[in-house]
């Protein structure tokens, strides 16, 4: 082969890298938008998995102690990433059972 098909060769090669590295840049990129979930965070289990705890919830109820610990490790990971925490706080409420400030949630 002559020295020129080497050349080619490589040129060809360099340009796959160099295709590779942008997509790689791409997805990084959009993964940081919270459009895809690429290399640093994982999906969800989406809404079919909601259904399911809550079934199981409702057969099995002794593992909602397991869920809870789930669910505090999701929130131990996102406070490790800089993320706001998602956990809702539970409302507080007078001795009375009023809100404290004397407002009603409602309209």
């Amino acid at each position: 082969m002559a020295l020129w098909h080497w050349l080619y060769y490589g040129l060809i090669a360099a340009g796959v890298l160099l295709a590779l590295y942008a997509v790689d840049r791409l997805f990084l990129w959009m993964e940081e938008r919270g459009w895809v979930y690429y290399r640093k965070r994982r999906g969800s289990g989406g809404a079919s998995s909601g259904l399911l705890t809550t079934m199981q919830q409702f057969v099995e109820p002794q593992v909602q102690h397991v869920i809870e610990m789930k669910e505090r490790a999701k929130e131990h990971d996102r406070q490790e990433e800089g993320q706001p925490s998602q956990v809702d706080e539970p409302k507080k409420q007078g001795p009375d059972g009023a809100n404290p400030k004397g407002r009603t949630d409602g309209p």
